[in-house]
């Protein structure tokens, strides 16, 4: 199973295990989470917890994605491998380039 980034400029489709090693990485470097904002179909939901780990549509925005690429350039400087470092560049271009929704 993956989740699908749905930024402005472009869609990624991240595996649910790699983006769980992005958001643990990010949070590792100093990356403190805002929480997401609710899904498309539920704008005005009361109880939505703000996770990132569902696919239900939900906005990471403009700063908090920002914040999340901050912390993974930190994360750059520890990986030697170019695989997970391109992947990680990749991630962190996306990130720069605005919010994205999780699907």
């Amino acid at each position: 199973m993956s989740m699908t980034l749905s930024g402005t400029e472009r869609t990624l489709c991240v595996g649910h295990g790699a983006w769980s090693e992005v958001l643990i990485t990010a949070q590792e470097n100093g990356w403190e989470p805002r929480g997401t904002l609710p899904p498309i179909y539920d704008q005005d939901a009361l109880d939505w917890s703000g996770n990132y780990t569902s696919n239900d549509s939900q906005l990471v925005v403009e700063g908090d994605a920002a914040s999340l690429a901050d912390a993974l350039e930190r994360a750059l400087l520890d990986i030697y491998e170019d695989e997970p470092k391109a992947f990680l560049e990749d991630m962190i271009a996306f990130c720069r380039e605005g919010g994205f929704r999780l699907y």
